[in-house]
């Protein structure tokens, strides 16, 4: 999403309302959670000290790594994402969440484009070229 600077989130319910209607198009019952990252940059990396000492840059979504954990743990049941790019910031988050994907076996799918769903081979492949 693109610099909200008065915190509207006209962005974020556009990209909302795609979701729904894919949704309703897979017939699934009705989103258990939504996870917000309004204004968030793709971008902007931030210093972390991993508890070993080692130091590492990475984006800081703690919405996305909420969903990661949501997702392992079976509190839900699948993920619709607008977009792979809205869903993912760097390959470190793809790979975070294809190895959920593998390990529990629910669908992560996309609103938008071709719809991929990470479930799927052949889409986990494609999302990775991407």
């Amino acid at each position: 999403m693109s610099s909200d600077r008065f915190g509207l989130e006209a962005g974020v319910d556009r990209q909302l309302e795609d979701t729904e209607d894919s949704r309703a198009r897979l017939r699934w019952g009705p989103l258990a959670k939504i996870y917000r990252e309004n204004d968030t940059s793709a971008f902007k990396k931030r210093k972390v000290i991993k508890p070993d000492g080692s130091i590492d840059w990475i984006v800081l979504r703690p919405e996305f790594r909420q969903l990661l954990a949501d997702l392992a743990n079976g509190v839900i049941d699948g993920v619709i994402f607008y977009d792979l790019d809205r869903l993912v910031r760097q390959p470190r988050d793809l790979e975070d969440l294809v190895d959920i994907v593998e390990y529990v076996k629910r669908p992560v799918t996309g609103a938008t484009g071709g719809r991929m769903n990470l479930i799927n081979d052949s889409d986990r492949h494609m999302a990775r070229m991407m």
